[in-house]
């Protein structure tokens, strides 16, 4: 099965909330994304966020949207 590759900043809806992908410091920067340590558990399988699953080959991690500007 082919993962969501979600372009940068492009905001999507995941239980409830808003989510926003943005660039990652480096391929392994998980610290800040939405999914670790939080209430929305574990990233979803069927998401891209490393570049070598990406079609721009640019790893991202998700973070929440809120008032129109990422948190």
């Amino acid at each position: 099965m082919a993962k969501l590759d979600i372009p940068i900043g492009e905001v999507f809806e995941y239980q409830g909330q808003l989510i926003m992908a943005v660039p990652a410091i480096d391929s392994f920067d998980c610290l800040d994304c939405v999914f670790t340590d939080s209430h929305l558990g574990d990233c979803p399988d069927d998401l891209a966020c490393t570049r070598s699953s990406r079609a721009d080959n640019q790893s991202v991690i998700f973070v929440l949207k809120e008032n129109n500007s990422c948190i």
